[in-house]
């Protein structure tokens, strides 16, 4: 998507669910008022790049859109990855373009800046499809909400400065299957739908349950299936094209739930998905 920082010009961002808040390059920014808070802030995204940069506040511009008072954008500065995740984004080497973060799961500033929006603009989100074909829908209404499935998220507390209420991003109860392993239709599963990556994964906290089945890519014969009954029900037969099916398989003894899945952009091609903050709700819509 389009937006322009400190009266700069429109710059295009990567739109992303995975995370929350506006992180840009210094180049992004025009002459508009900045407020430096002189604060250096990090963040690590979920392929394991870590963005640094120091946070200021100015406003910014969707369109005609304008936020009503000049929101925490993070500049970043230097850009690299977790040792434990060598091969991340700022691995590439091509220079950073810019995040619009979009859930409501903030656990420090920057905050979305989108909980600015002028009016009922502010009130959610509806993307439909993915890569260069998506869009983006600002304000939601009882006619737009119409065919989506609705997921409750779990609230989380207050934190200062955060304006609005803040929901865990992650879905509960997903049931996960990987042909070839003992994931068999397990319903266990927390997910979170991440349009800034261009792979899925799923991490299990437990070697024993993928079996034989090593670490790494998954191969076409390992199918796999992602679904909440009555909500979604997504299907992948993983392969090599990013964006689309390639798709990671992780053990981690440390991870916070048994399964863990990230859906990877390639999951709006299949469904709509809605981002309500008000009544903490997701919301997917089939597109077949």
């Amino acid at each position: 998507m389009e937006l322009a920082i400190a009266g700069g010009q429109p710059k295009r961002v990567l739109l992303d669910t995975g995370s929350a808040g506006l992180r840009v390059p210094k180049e992004f920014l025009g002459n508009a008022p900045i407020n430096r808070t002189g604060q250096i802030i990090k963040e690590v995204l979920s392929d394991g790049t870590v963005l640094e940069g120091e946070l200021v506040y100015t406003n910014m511009q969707l369109g005609l859109l304008s936020t009503d008072e000049p929101v925490p954008v993070q500049i970043v500065t230097s850009r690299q990855c977790l040792p434990q995740k060598p091969n991340c984004s700022a691995k590439s080497g091509t220079p950073f373009s810019g995040i619009i973060g979009v859930n409501y799961s903030e656990k420090s500033l920057p905050y979305n800046p989108l909980r600015k929006l002028p009016g009922n603009l502010s009130n959610g989100l509806i993307i439909t499809g993915s890569n260069n074909k998506a869009s983006l829908i600002l304000g939601l209404t009882a006619n737009n909400q119409n065919g989506f499935k609705m997921v409750s998220l779990s609230p989380q507390p207050a934190i200062n400065d955060i304006p609005g209420n803040r929901w865990d991003s992650g879905l509960n109860g997903v049931c996960v299957t990987i042909s070839g392993t003992s994931l068999k239709n397990t319903c266990n599963g927390k997910m979170v739908v991440d349009s800034g990556s261009n792979r899925g994964l799923t991490e299990v906290k437990s070697a024993a349950l993928i079996g034989k089945l090593k670490p790494g890519r998954l191969r076409p014969e390992n199918a796999l299936k992602l679904g909440i009954p009555g909500v979604f029900d997504y299907s992948v037969t993983p392969g090599n094209r990013d964006g689309i099916n390639v798709w990671n398989l992780n053990v981690s003894a440390k991870a916070e739930n048994p399964v863990l899945v990230n859906s990877g952009m390639g999951f709006f091609d299949k469904y709509d998905v809605l981002l309500d903050p008000v009544n903490g709700q997701q919301g997917f819509r089939s597109r077949t």
